[in-house]
């Protein structure tokens, strides 16, 4: 499980879509380490989908 929800982050940062439906759980610094624009009250996925 821990490699398909980190593989999902490698697809989901390259624009392809997702297989199966885990993503890892990112704290703040993760998400930032990341490149992922976060903000504590939405995470980062609900983020990344308002643009």
């Amino acid at each position: 499980m821990h490699e398909c929800a980190w593989n999902n982050l490698q697809r989901y940062k390259e624009n392809r879509p997702l297989i199966g439906h885990l993503l890892p759980y990112l704290s703040v610094a993760e998400a930032a380490n990341q490149g992922l624009n976060f903000r504590e009250e939405h995470g980062w996925l609900e983020e990344e989908a308002q643009k």
